[in-house]
């Protein structure tokens, strides 16, 4: 059976650190990448801006898509709705996955405060190992692994 990573992408620095991360691991142990990108629901106000949204998305993964094909590594992708955490995690679970790869971006004290990070709440419900990629000021998403 073939290992399955998927990654939760956004498009963001830590977004495309995460991608760029589970690229490696895939290159290195083998498997597939599964990438998904969440269209939050709760944000949208009508149907026309949710399907330009979604299609927004998956533009987005279009390059992600090329840069794993020069690699010879199979990717899938997935634009689901709903809340971000809890559609990434049912996807693991339908997935079969063994490894979560989603970026972190660090927060001031009161929007952590405000509310939990997709990331943390992805911990809390995954049904896997989870690797939070993070950058460090200056750093490259390409020197994240």
């Amino acid at each position: 059976m073939t290992r399955t990573l998927l990654v939760a992408f956004e498009e963001s620095p830590e977004g495309e650190a995460a991608f760029h991360r589970a690229l490696r691991i895939a290159q290195r142990d083998g498997g597939a990448l599964h990438v998904v990108s969440v269209v939050q629901t709760i944000e949208i106000e009508t149907n026309i801006a949710h399907d330009a949204e979604e299609t927004r998305r998956e533009h987005e993964l279009e390059p992600l898509l090329a840069q794993a094909a020069k690699l010879g590594i199979s990717v899938t992708t997935q634009v689901p709705d709903g809340p971000a955490a809890a559609a990434i995690a049912e996807i693991a679970r339908a997935k079969g996955a063994s490894l979560i790869v989603i970026g972190h971006r660090h927060r001031g004290m009161l929007a952590r405060l405000a509310a939990s990070s997709v990331a943390k709440q992805v911990l809390d419900h995954t049904p896997c190992d989870v690797l939070v990629v993070t950058l460090v000021e200056g750093q490259s998403t390409s020197d994240s692994a």
